[in-house]
């Protein structure tokens, strides 16, 4: 007879919430597999190649905590292929706007035409389109000692985000 059970967690690197499946098989043993609650953000980690990543769950950690109405965003540059079009280097180099996936973002910003507290509307892990010359770049230095580019913004200058 096998039981499975799903229980919560916490993980004790990062602080992110873990689901911890249990198997309990009576003849052999009980089997546990942990995985991070949001499983969507796993497949962009894997799918964008994102090195900021707790060891021990998988789910993203990223060291600075951006406030207020500031993202931190991990820049994909623009493949050759988009779909089944072919996309010449000269053109990509030319694009306007850039994609990427938010790697922390604040809680939102006051609008200084409106006056108004504009929440935000994008959560780690979402894939964006942003133009190419808004942003700041920073050099971070990930949990496998290596630095890479980041892209800093304000919220407002994220034009869209990309279904997946």
């Amino acid at each position: 007879m096998e039981e499975v059970r799903t229980e919560l967690a916490i993980c004790n690197e990062c602080g992110g919430h873990l689901k911890i499946v249990k198997d309990v098989d009576w003849e052999t043993n009980n089997i546990e597999h942990t995985f991070p609650e949001n499983e969507t953000i796993i497949k962009v980690i894997e799918r964008y190649k994102i090195p900021f990543t707790c060891s021990i769950c998988g789910s993203l950690k990223f060291p600075y905590k951006a406030l207020n109405g500031i993202a931190f965003v991990w820049p994909k540059p623009i493949e050759e292929c988009q779909g089944k079009v072919y996309i010449p280097e000269n053109i990509r180099d030319n694009f306007k706007t850039s994609f990427g996936v938010v790697l922390s973002v604040g809680k939102g910003c006051i609008n200084k035409k409106t006056h108004e507290f504009v929440e935000s509307q994008v959560v780690p892990g979402s894939v964006v389109l942003y133009d190419k010359s808004i942003p700041w770049k920073m050099m971070i230095k990930a949990s496998d000692g290596k630095e890479y580019s980041v892209d800093l913004m304000n919220i407002l200058d994220i034009n869209a985000t990309v279904e997946e």
